[in-house]
This record gives structure tokens, C-alpha cells and sequence, in this order.
């Protein structure tokens, strides 16, 4: 009996461990690189997180692009609050004319969800 007991816990575990391999992890990260303008030329993020909150700093006036697969929801000032815009995934691109400090944010989500 002990010799069953064991073999049918081990298939039960690698059963379980099957299914959640199977299942897979889903996309926690946009695929390719957001760039925005700061005094010392662009700064980029490459293959951002998705649903985070990325602080930018040094930000200038100018064109924000999105060479991402995602929607970049771009915000005028830190810690994503005071919603400037957003760029499309795939080339999109934002212009911020009056950034409100130095410092901006980004949230990226996939909106086909």
C-alpha cells in the first residue's frame, strides 16, 4: 500500500506541475523601446513593463515616441498623475510642449485587452 501511496502522490504532483507549465505566464512586458526628449538628448526605455509606473526624468519639451507593441499612457509629472497623452504602440508619438517639472511618467497597457 505504502508503494501505491507514494506513486499516486507523485503523479498527482507532476500532473500539477504539467498544467501550470501548460498554461504558460502572460506578457508582463512591452516589446521594444519608448524614447523621450531630456536635455541631454533622447533616453529610452527598452521592453518596459506593462501596468508600471515608469518614472522619466530630466524631460525637456518635445516628441515622445512609442516603437513599442503597447499603448504608452504618458503623464506630465512623477509617480503617473496629471495625464498629458498618450502614443499609439508601433510608432506613435506624443508631443509634450509645456512639461509641468523635469521629471514626467509612463504607464504602458495593451488596450486590446
Amino acid at each position: 500500500m505504502r508503494a501505491f501511496r507514494s506513486l499516486s502522490t507523485t503523479a498527482i504532483a507532476a500532473t500539477a506541475v504539467a498544467a501550470v507549465v501548460s498554461l504558460g505566464s502572460p506578457a508582463l512586458a512591452a516589446t521594444g523601446t519608448f524614447t523621450y526628449p531630456t536635455g541631454s538628448g533622447a533616453a529610452a526605455l527598452t521592453d518596459p513593463e506593462d501596468y508600471v509606473c515608469h518614472e522619466l526624468t530630466g524631460i525637456v519639451a518635445g516628441t515622445f515616441v512609442n516603437n513599442t507593441d503597447k499603448t504608452a499612457f504618458i503623464f506630465n509629472g512623477a509617480a503617473c498623475h496629471s495625464s498629458a497623452g498618450y502614443a499609439d504602440p508601433k510608432g506613435g508619438r506624443f508631443v509634450l510642449t509645456r512639461p509641468s517639472s523635469d521629471r514626467a511618467s509612463v504607464r504602458f497597457f495593451n488596450t486590446d485587452d
